[in-house]
């Protein structure tokens, strides 16, 4: 009889706890426990060294402007045997489209002005339109003075005269120097030997302008090559 009460009270006791342990799993399920995730961390953004800085800057030199003048020069030009000294402005220029050389020299801008035209350099009259008065450079590639000194006036026209100076000296450089004269106009060739070939300088004047053509000769003495 006491083993059969002692029964009774141990499966009393184990009805109880199985009634238990069925409402917390109901529980659980009626609020089930949700876990937040905790925030990845950004990374680190790696520093980026920053360049030393002179505590005094380096100044700035502008570069110089197209067609600026640099430094004008006072030349002396013999002008109907009398010397006269002429403002004259530094001028460059290229002879690359026929193969020749660059070049320098100093013009007389008050009186003239520099055109390239079909690989030729021609100084002309700033005020005019007169076609007899100008100076031409050009370049004969595979030529030499010796060879052109007997032809070249001819692609300036008909020539009544003809007269061959020899060898003479233009600024810097000794030239071959010719000269003709049509019926209106009066060449002055200059023939000068460089690499590769000949470099022609040609002045044009008439019998009434020849204050140019010693203005002109005078701007081409001032004549340098590279």
């Amino acid at each position: 009889m006491k083993r059969l009460l002692t029964l009774a009270v141990v499966f009393l006791l184990a009805l109880s706890l199985l009634t238990g342990c069925g409402s917390d799993d109901d529980s659980a399920q009626q609020n089930p426990v949700v876990e937040t995730p905790s925030p990845t961390p950004e990374p680190t953004p790696t520093p980026i060294p920053t360049p030393d800085v002179p505590v005094t800057p380096e100044a700035v030199i502008p570069a110089p402007q197209v067609g600026e003048v640099i430094e004008n020069k006072d030349v002396t030009v013999q002008i109907n045997n009398e010397e006269e000294t002429i403002s004259m402005t530094p001028v460059s220029g290229t002879l690359s489209a026929s193969g020749g050389p660059d070049f320098t020299l100093y013009v007389d801008q008050s009186r003239y002005q520099v055109n390239d035209i079909s690989g030729y350099c021609y100084i002309t009259l700033r005020t005019g339109m007169s076609g007899d008065v100008y100076a031409e450079l050009g370049f004969k590639s595979g030529s030499s003075s010796d060879s052109l000194s007997d032809s070249i006036l001819n692609e300036y026209g008909m020539m009544n005269n003809t007269l061959d100076f020899g060898e003479e000296t233009l600024g810097s450089y000794t030239v071959h120097h010719v000269r003709g004269e049509t019926i209106q106009n009066v060449f002055d060739v200059y023939l000068l030997d460089t690499n590769g070939g000949c470099m022609t300088m040609v002045v044009s004047t008439t019998s009434e302008t020849t204050a140019h053509r010693d203005r002109l000769t005078g701007i081409l003495e001032t004549l340098q090559i590279s």
